[in-house]
């Protein structure tokens, strides 16, 4: 047995709008299912770099437009914890979110069957710029139930209850001494969304 690290990112998932340029739902699930069987007998770790998810892009308000450059982007976050703008912020980067995954079903079961073919997987998903908000518990869950969603346990038999979560984590970078001291994470640590990810919620 091998362990293996699979890295991918900025796949900048949208809502299927002119803003939108990844397509390829059908080929990354066929891509997974390649991987799957190829490493079918590895422990593998499935690293989505950042940027999945673009919640720049990402419209809920039929008034609002979207933003030409980052300088236009409307951040939620950063938001203190306890102030009257961070319920507001987790609402808003919520319905974003999930217009994202609702578009995209196909993308999200992808993970969730191959974080479930074999034993010894994992998929961690490391923040980005784009969709730095998934350090929030609650956007976390959504993610979490998209992903092992009871179509992924259904197909994989296991029971309704099964506790999957060690399946899929959201850290803030990938380290494994294990595989020749590997680190890796998104590298926007010093945008100014980036520095909710260390801040915000401790």
């Amino acid at each position: 047995m091998r362990k293996v690290a699979i890295f991918m990112s900025d796949f900048h998932l949208g809502q299927k709008d002119r803003m939108e340029e990844f397509r390829a739902d059908e080929e990354f699930a066929e891509l997974l299912g390649r991987l799957s069987l190829k490493h079918a007998d590895d422990q593998v770790d499935l690293i989505l770099l950042g940027d999945v998810l673009d919640l720049w892009t990402t419209i809920t308000d039929p008034d609002e437009v979207n933003p030409r450059s980052s300088a236009d982007v409307q951040f939620a976050f950063p938001a203190k914890p306890g102030s009257p703008e961070f319920g507001r912020a987790t609402a808003e980067e919520m319905a974003r979110a999930v217009a994202v995954m609702d578009r995209h079903p196909k993308f999200f079961e992808a993970l969730g069957l191959f974080a479930t073919f074999a034993a010894r997987r994992r998929v961690l998903y490391i923040p980005g710029n784009h969709d730095h908000s998934l350090v929030h518990p609650d956007l976390q869950a959504e993610v979490r139930k998209r992903i092992l969603s009871d179509d992924v346990r259904r197909i994989r038999n296991f029971a309704p209850a099964a506790n999957l979560d060690a399946l899929l984590d959201f850290p803030n970078y990938y380290y494994d001494p294990d595989l020749l001291k590997v680190y890796a994470e998104h590298g926007n640590q010093l945008a100014f969304a980036g520095s909710f990810r260390y801040g915000a919620l401790d």
